[in-house]
């Protein structure tokens, strides 16, 4: 995008076309279900940049990669690190402008707080982390693809139930379910057939546990484990770089990085 200071352009608004990534409210689409054509971090922060070095000598951009919480509130392990990649997309823009004015450009990449309390191993030393590329879909997704089964199919068959656990899950395919954890599936797949939607646009709670407990399933036999589903009290890491990247090292409250910011810019 290349935007001169004599356009009279002073307002950049990105649309995302038709309703891809509304599904679940006004946020971007989850990387592991982006669709051709919807937005990406990454674009919407190489559009600004150049947008805003164009019109203004100094500026100032706060960039969220907000999808990792939601992911790490679901407890989908597939999903978040999918959204951390997609960060770093994101911050590749950034940094490659910082490479073009390193004596003017500061980077400050932190959070807010830690979500889910991932944690990498929940039996032994070793990892699986490779099952999670049988991964297709967010928990979102899932639970979504089981509601609209059950709205199409009353009591829709179990083969139904297994093939979506197949495509998206890649269960019994390449990823082993023993006999205890089929029957555990299929106790859910029963509820779900007993259970009565509220209203056309309330998801069953039992079909809603389709999508969870195969989530769920899937991160624990990549030994990934998770401590809640709400925010946790672990300390998140502070990187910057550039003029004034010193200011943020240590530790410091989250309250600080304003003040911080305030210094970092006036000197």
């Amino acid at each position: 995008m290349s935007v001169s200071r004599e356009s009279g352009i002073n307002k950049l608004i990105l649309v995302q076309p038709g309703d891809t990534g509304m599904v679940h409210g006004s946020n971007l689409s989850y990387a592991i279900d982006r669709k051709p054509g919807d937005l990406t971090l990454a674009q919407i922060v190489s559009t600004a940049i150049p947008f805003l070095d164009a019109r203004h000598d100094r500026f100032f951009m706060m960039v969220e990669g907000g999808m990792i919480d939601y992911a790490c509130h679901g407890d989908d392990a597939a999903t978040a690190i999918g959204e951390v990649w997609d960060m770093n997309e994101a911050l590749q823009v950034a940094y490659d402008f910082y490479l073009e004015h390193q004596d003017e450009t500061l980077i400050v990449i932190t959070a807010d707080h830690e979500t889910g309390g991932m944690a990498l191993g929940n039996s032994d030393y070793t990892l699986h982390l490779d099952l999670l590329q049988n991964q297709k879909c967010s928990a979102w997704i899932l639970s979504d693809l089981f509601t609209q089964l059950f709205k199409d199919n009353k009591k829709p068959a179990w083969a139904q139930v297994q093939a979506i656990y197949r495509d998206q899950l890649g269960f019994w395919d390449t990823v082993e379910i023993t006999a205890d954890e089929e029957a555990k599936l299929k106790e859910l797949y029963a509820k779900a057939c007993k259970g009565k939607a509220k209203d056309a646009k309330n998801m069953y709670k039992s079909v809603n546990a389709l999508g969870e407990v195969g989530i769920k399933l899937l991160n624990k036999k990549a030994h990934i484990g998770w401590t809640t589903h709400a925010h946790t009290a672990h300390a998140i890491p502070i990187f910057a770089i550039g003029p004034n990247a010193h200011l943020f090292s240590g530790w410091h409250d989250n309250t600080d990085l304003v003040p911080l910011l305030r210094k970092a810019i006036k000197e």
